[in-house]
């Protein structure tokens, strides 16, 4: 991936020029103590791609023809790794996500086994750090570098894996994509576990002390959450963490934890909820640590979600880190009504410039018209029952994309055949509107209506309006007895 060669005349490397299936060898872009990398053109699709090696130099070695021999007494050892090698392929080729490197081929050939991945332009988080060692990153392009990384890892944790390598060198900086995360470490992982190779399953500063251990049942999500901590805590602080046993055995001796106090130190660089989250995050002991990454990655941008209560505001782009992609979500529960009818309740938005009214009828979207003029806007569709826990019904808005005109945005949750069906919000329960982050999913405010209502037929839950180049939203739940033709004769 990186477009960087190492000396070529490795004695354990293949040769230039040799040829892997459809695959051309170019250059050797890295090499350890379990493997090789190498940059490849395709002959077919004339494409340059990056192919890994299984190639353990204390079990192994090539012999003239290209083939890798392993040394007969750690025959079983060096297969062993090799299913692991292929099974971490098997793990990567799982994955469709643009922050995780994908594995698009693997093989088996010259007594060992080979997987293909895309080549990128770019570099490592590590060589990065290598060339500007007295960067001072800010919080904002911290989070657009680990970002991604923690997308991509809430992918990982999702299907039951762990990485359990992550590292400056292991994080790639692309040059035209976001960053993305690089070698899972499995088979280097567990061959060093078979083979006690403590070098082989840690990485000296971002390794939590149960990895130090060989049971990998020790491990789980937070294990992952540490290393992530340990590279934000040397992007803030300039050094990569102390040995998390040299940690361990000063505080077991009396001693002070050698680790930087974050939130003392950089409180005038960084927010305090980002600093308590990596300080967290490095915990020694498991337990006291953030459990999920997506506790963790909420922590990171949004002291605490925000719950509002009738007339509250809150900033967009000013009291949390700046977003311009919002999800908004509404919900509610039903009851059916004395006829047995169900409820249809229906989610809407009237975009409104400074003279209080939509500039043209296409800025009013609803059912049966799911998308602004200026695409900003996007309905996700009708849900007639209401069914199900979470959002019933959900809209997607692009700040960016708003069109200059626009300055405010209403919206309203309406009953419809309210008056035929005899139906009103005083049979509904558990009404909300929140606030996410759509790139992170994470929820950075939300309304409860717990006001009673009665025959009310249509109410607006809450506003999102500009003032002074911010967007800020407005909890209001105010409601009416005109149904959503009431809206429509004031807005339209």
């Amino acid at each position: 991936m990186l477009e960087e060669n190492i000396e070529e005349t490795q004695s354990n490397a293949l040769p230039i020029g040799s040829k892997l299936r459809e695959y051309e060898i170019l250059s050797v872009l890295g090499q350890g103590g379990f493997g090789i990398t190498y940059k490849a053109r395709d002959t077919h699709l004339d494409k340059m791609m990056v192919i890994k090696e299984y190639m353990p130099n204390a079990f192994a070695s090539r012999s003239y023809n290209s083939t890798v021999t392993c040394i007969p007494k750690h025959k079983e050892t060096f297969e062993w790794g090799l299913e692991r090698f292929l099974d971490e392929a098997k793990t990567l080729s799982k994955f469709d996500h643009i922050s995780i490197v994908k594995a698009l081929n693997f093989f088996e050939a010259n007594g060992t086994a080979y997987f293909v991945m895309d080549f990128y332009e770019g570099e490592t988080l590590e060589d990065y750090l290598l060339r500007h060692p007295k960067k001072k990153f800010s919080q904002d392009e911290i989070l657009s570098v680990m970002m991604p990384i923690i997308e991509g890892l809430k992918a990982v944790h999702n299907e039951g894996f762990l990485h359990r390598d992550i590292a400056p060198d292991n994080i790639f900086l692309r040059q035209t994509k976001p960053p993305i995360l690089i070698d899972f470490g499995a088979s280097r992982n567990a061959l060093g576990v078979q083979s006690q190779s403590i070098e082989a399953i840690v990485k000296h500063g971002y390794s939590p002390p149960e990895q130090y251990i060989s049971r990998t049942s020790k491990q789980n999500e937070t294990t992952d959450l540490y290393a992530i901590s340990a590279v934000i805590y040397q992007m803030i602080t300039g050094t990569k963490p102390p040995e998390s046993t040299e940690r361990q055995s000063e505080v077991f001796n009396g001693d002070s934890d050698p680790l930087e106090d974050l939130e003392q130190k950089y409180k005038n660089r960084f927010e305090k909820f980002f600093l308590q989250t990596i300080q967290k995050g490095l915990a020694l002991k498991q337990k006291d640590r953030i459990e999920s990454i997506y506790e963790f990655q909420r922590n990171l941008v949004v002291e605490d979600k925000i719950e509002l209560i009738k007339g509250e505001r809150v900033n967009l782009t000013k009291d949390i880190t700046s977003i311009t992609n919002i999800g908004v979500g509404l919900g509610w529960d039903t009851n059916s009504s004395d006829k047995g009818v169900n409820f249809d309740l229906d989610a809407s938005v009237f975009m409104l410039d400074i003279t209080g009214k939509v500039p043209q009828d296409e800025y009013f979207v609803f059912y049966n018209n799911l998308k602004s003029p200026d695409g900003s806007v996007i309905h996700q569709g009708d849900n007639r029952t209401g069914d199900g826990e979470g959002d019933d019904e959900s809209l997607i808005i692009d700040l960016n994309k708003i069109n200059i005109s626009i300055t405010e945005l209403i919206f309203v949750v309406t009953i419809d055949g309210a008056e035929q069906k005899n139906q009103n919000f005083g049979q509904i329960n558990n009404a909300f509107i929140r606030i996410y982050n759509l790139d992170t999913n994470i929820e950075i405010a939300k309304y409860n209506l717990d006001e009673d209502f009665l025959a009310e037929t249509a109410i607006e839950f809450g506003r999102l309006y500009k003032k002074e180049d911010s967007w800020k939203f407005k909890a209001v739940g105010v409601g009416y007895d005109t149904g959503l033709q009431g809206f429509v004769d004031k807005f339209v």
